[in-house]
């Protein structure tokens, strides 16, 4: 039992080493986590890749075009506050920051999209539910439902296109994202469960952009961005009595992919 515990927090370990390099916001083990009428405190980051299509509106021309944005890299820093009104659900809040950063860009004959530098670090919120539908002794089967917001701008970069002077680009993006997870939570020993299941991730904003010295005067564009997809997620939940403290990281995989890592802090003795 000792061994099962020690690969959990090896494997806490390499996630938060991957993390810088590895979006989907991060969940958590899907069942409720918190006793009745008990509160937490704690801290999650999530980091990975994804990727959005929409269609372009621009002021350069009539119509819109299709644009798929390829690894729409994300990552955020948030901070947790958790309730547990029943003893078969609770409820967290979340507010921290978010960076954004552009892969690659199909779908436009030039992409300008492509120049975007990587955004600031801006205010980002999100809030869910966790709730248990049924326990088999040390196996819990349960699930999450979570909602998110986040904005970002993009810092001015200049670019290099044949027949323009010294052209740039700015922009900014906002989306709204939301995950659905059920699965199992099994039990290895009194410190330390596994857990995974299968999730739905969904997700929708807006990318606004303006760029200058391009053929013409500055010319706006906006992009909707949608995804939707289902996969599958896996992690481990470690629990140090000593300390208080309940180390968790997971990976997701749905055709983009992350990594995150939480450290949360029970008011009073969580359950086991």
């Amino acid at each position: 039992m000792k061994h099962l515990t020690t690969i959990s927090l090896v494997f806490l370990l390499t996630l938060s080493l991957a993390l810088p390099a590895l979006a989907v916001d991060p969940l958590g083990p899907p069942r409720n986590d918190l006793e009745q009428g008990q509160w937490s405190l704690g801290a999650v980051a999530s980091s990975g890749y994804e990727d959005y299509e929409g269609r372009i509106y621009s002021s350069a021309f009539s119509g819109n075009e299709v644009i798929k944005i390829n690894n729409l890299k994300t990552k955020k820093y948030l901070a947790r506050i958790g309730y547990g009104p029943d003893e078969y659900w609770d409820i967290f809040a979340e507010m921290g920051t978010t960076s954004h950063s552009i892969g690659n860009v199909d779908g436009e004959d030039d992409p300008i999209v492509d120049h975007l530098s990587g955004t600031d670090s801006d205010l980002s919120y999100g809030a869910g539910i966790r709730f248990t539908i049924k326990q088999y002794e040390d196996i819990v089967w349960g699930g999450i439902a979570r909602i998110g917001y986040s904005y970002s701008d993009f810092d001015e970069q200049a670019f290099k296109m044949s027949g323009c002077l010294n052209p740039s680009v700015r922009g900014k993006i906002d989306l709204f994202t939301a995950q659905l997870v059920v699965g199992p939570t099994v039990k290895i020993t009194e410190d330390c469960s596994l857990y995974g299941g299968g999730f739905w991730n969904y997700g929708s904003g807006e990318l606004k952009y303006s760029y200058e010295r391009v053929f013409s005067a500055t010319q706006n564009e906006t992009a909707d961005l949608k995804h939707s997809s289902f996969g599958l997620m896996g992690g481990a939940l470690v629990r140090v009595k000593k300390a208080g403290v309940n180390l968790d990281g997971h990976v997701l995989s749905d055709g983009g992919y992350g990594a995150t890592m939480g450290v949360i802090f029970p008011f009073s003795k969580g359950r086991n």
